[in-house]
């Protein structure tokens, strides 16, 4: 810019001009972020910008990318007036939080048997809002036998952008069957005694427990002859037992409580 200089004594000289830079700042404005939470839903997620004063041209950088992002994570987010009067800038941070997936059927569990895991019984016909698998959530559990709810587990395919969720199912557990290992083996009785008065003895199980004699159905009427002095024929084995024979049926598994 063009200066002059005048001198105190005008009289004896002359009045110069020189120049020199002059430097002229922008004025500062303000810059102001918004929408800066939002849920994936599988659309860009740009944030709002207002400035003062308003109407101002703005770039927006995501994590230094001028595109806006549209899966779940965190941005940064800088905002920086671009005009030749002006200058202003300010930062945030972008949340996109992962979109929570309904489970439009829950899943139907396989029956298992008393000593089985969950992880035994196999999960079927479940359905989501989206892609993913069902599994029970603690599958090491060992349930006792009936009908009981357990906790099952979604995970989405795309867990970079949607939540695991978990949900519940029935699971029905059988009794299992005990293993004789030993057969007991049975005191013998007098004729006219019932089986309660026979002690058995000496028999194992691969589970805890007690053995007892079955009567089957059968009463004492049952073991009296006829008029020809025979037994009926469906109990006569048993009677041959009774009187120290050797039978075809002896007390087995079947006939152990």
């Amino acid at each position: 810019q063009g200066v002059t200089f005048t001198p105190t004594d005008t009289l004896n000289y002359q009045i110069v001009t020189t120049s020199v830079s002059v430097t002229v700042s922008k004025p500062s404005a303000t810059v102001t972020l918004g929408k800066l939470a939002a849920t994936y839903d599988g659309k860009t997620k740009s944030v709002s910008v207002t400035t003062n004063p308003p109407r101002l041209t703005v770039k927006l950088t995501y994590n230094g990318s001028t595109t806006a992002p549209k899966n779940a994570g965190s941005y940064a987010v800088v905002a920086t007036i671009v005009a030749a009067n002006q200058t202003g800038s300010t930062s945030g941070t972008l949340v996109i939080a992962k979109a929570t997936p309904s489970i439009t059927r829950k899943p139907i569990a396989k029956a298992i048997v008393y000593g089985q895991t969950l992880a035994s019984s196999t999960l079927s016909s479940g359905a989501a809002s989206v892609g993913g698998t069902f599994a029970f959530t603690t599958p090491t559990t060992v349930p006792v036998a009936g009908t009981a709810s357990q906790g099952v587990t979604f995970t989405p395919t795309d867990t970079l952008n949607y939540q695991i969720v978990t949900t519940s199912v029935n699971v029905t557990v059988s009794k299992a069957t005990p293993l004789i290992t030993t057969q007991p083996t049975a005191t013998a009785i007098t004729y006219g005694q019932t089986l309660a008065s026979s002690t058995l003895g000496g028999g194992t199980a691969s589970v805890p427990g007690a053995c007892s004699g079955r009567r089957h159905g059968l009463s004492r009427r049952d073991f009296h002859p006829n008029r020809h002095g025979q037994l009926p024929d469906r109990h006569h084995h048993r009677h041959r037992e009774r009187d120290g024979h050797p039978s075809h049926s002896p007390v087995d598994c079947a006939e152990i409580d």
